[in-house]
């Protein structure tokens, strides 16, 4: 599995909850990300920072980030890709659509769980 950090994450919309990433050309993650067709933002804190920051280490396709690192996968209700065991806050989004900046990829996504570690935090509708 892919694990990347990233600097610009932004809220974009409030109904429906939408996010926007900015990813560095068409990486793994991009990749993932249009296969999947969902991806979860995390928010990194000083107890993970240093395996957070080493998961921009370019690695195959085929080795996963999280073992290489040190993190733990935890499994998603809404969409394929796994959230961060050790992160406080996991946003589970499916992907919506994808806009090409210069070199990079907006990609946006709607939060459709949000999941703390005391379990999952309801959606206000």
């Amino acid at each position: 599995m892919t694990l990347a950090p990233y600097s610009f994450a932004t809220p974009l919309t409030m109904d429906p909850s939408l996010i926007g990433i900015l990813a560095g050309g068409e990486k793994d993650i991009l990749l993932n990300i249009r296969e999947r067709g969902g991806f979860v933002v995390t928010a990194l804190t000083n107890s993970w920072k240093a395996e957070g920051v080493r998961s921009e280490a370019e690695l195959p396709r085929s080795e996963s980030e999280f073992q290489a690192v040190g993190l733990t996968e935890e499994g998603s209700e809404k969409v394929e890709a796994p959230g961060v065991k050790e992160a406080p806050i996991n946003l589970e989004c499916t992907f919506r659509d994808e806009l090409k900046v210069a070199d990079s990829f907006l990609v946006v996504g709607e939060v459709v769980r949000v999941a703390g570690k005391q379990g999952a935090i309801k959606m206000v509708e």
